[in-house]
């Protein structure tokens, strides 16, 4: 090859990459426009989302937090990027008792409100978990929420005899309140 083959080639090359370039820069350029556009967009729907909220809770309707509001809660939560699972479903059975809620829309409910997928079993294995600390219910396909007062007297009467005969006595030596 000639030197003026040579030059011709590398002429080529150099044109080559600086519109290939060129074109990426303006892509780059366009990307961080939509992107600042796009995060405009997604603080003036996180500010409704917060008016939202506001007013469902003057009505005394739950409000279930948000992933992005994670730094409210403790440390494992902010750790896992928001709420837990199971608070969410327990919440939700919460706020639709006393009326049951199936597995399915309590996962659909939760995946919806933190914007997220969950495996299959999740669900089922986080209420069957809340349910032995007598949280929530399974009457066949149906999950109940249970209120505080009932969940304590059932825990009540599945006491050890040997607890209720402690509990007793120290009832006795403590005397009236």
């Amino acid at each position: 090859m000639t030197a003026n083959g040579q030059a011709d080639w590398k002429a080529g090359l150099a044109e080559e990459y600086h519109s290939r370039r060129a074109k990426l820069v303006s892509d780059r350029e366009s990307f961080l426009k939509q992107s600042h556009r796009l995060k405009e967009r997604a603080e003036a729907t996180e500010a409704e989302i917060r008016r939202l909220d506001d007013g469902a809770a003057a009505f005394g309707l739950p409000v279930v937090a948000h992933p992005q509001e994670a730094g409210d809660g403790d440390a494992s939560t902010a750790a896992r990027g928001g709420p837990l699972f199971k608070d969410v479903a327990l919440d939700l059975l919460k706020a639709t008792y006393p009326q049951p809620l199936r597995a399915a829309e309590v996962q659909r409910r939760a995946e919806s409100l933190l914007a997220r997928k969950f495996h299959s079993k999740t669900t089922g294995m986080s209420l069957y978990r809340l349910s032995l600390d007598d949280f929530v219910e399974r009457r066949g396909w149906d999950w109940f929420y249970v209120p505080d007062d009932e969940r304590q007297q059932r825990q009540a009467l599945r006491k050890r005899p040997e607890q209720q005969a402690e509990d007793l006595v120290d009832a006795m030596t403590q005397g009236p309140k």
